[in-house]
């Protein structure tokens, strides 16, 4: 079966859709605290989809066929020092296992380094969180120590007892080594970027 996945900018009429992959017996054990703002905080990072002082909050949603399967968050950090992006995803369980959210993944990646020329992304997740931590090491991430005030600030502001393990990749691996092997995979599933 072959698949054409689309990765959209996000629009407020998925917010529901991606709620409940959020909200999902099976992805919900892997995802940060949920808070009660939550929704309207995405509403106005959506509707604003630009840049806000240091920070520009962007969400992309994956559909197939028209219907939202799942969804990469993106928060772009303009700092005087560094520009750099922190990313988080979920796809429904449906489409697990298939190589959508790398395909996907990917060509936020591609996006980030190459339109918003970010130095780096980062992506936090559980250390329990076997399916993502493949994900991330397939992408050529690397695994990076997190400070221990770090630490607890991520479990304050997210209401998290979980260990989080932290994963980055910079721009010239990303270069080197995603854009090299890209050519060598095999998938049913094609991905388009629309705007």
């Amino acid at each position: 079966m072959h698949l054409t996945i689309a990765v959209r900018d996000s629009s407020l009429a998925d917010l529901p859709h991606i709620d409940r992959i959020r909200s999902h017996p099976l992805v919900r054990p892997h995802q940060f605290q949920i808070s009660s703002n939550c929704v309207s905080s995405w509403e106005k990072w959506i509707e604003l989809n630009a840049r806000s002082g240091d920070f520009w909050f962007r969400c992309s949603t994956i559909v197939d066929d028209e219907q939202v399967i799942g969804y990469i968050s993106q928060t772009l950090n303009f700092t005087r020092t560094c520009v750099f992006a922190e990313c988080g995803w979920n796809l429904h369980p449906t489409y697990w296992g298939r190589g959508i959210m790398k395909l996907a993944l990917g060509q936020i990646l591609l996006r980030l380094f190459n339109e918003q020329k970010m130095s780096y992304v980062i992506a936090d997740c559980f250390r329990s969180n076997t399916r993502c931590k493949r994900l991330l090491s397939n992408l050529h991430f690397s695994r990076v120590n997190v400070r221990w005030i770090e630490r607890m600030r991520l479990a304050i502001d997210y209401r998290c007892l979980h260990w989080i393990e932290r994963y980055r990749i910079d721009h010239g691996t990303w270069n080197a080594k995603y854009l090299r092997t890209q050519a060598r995979w095999r998938s049913n599933t094609a991905v388009i970027l629309r705007p």
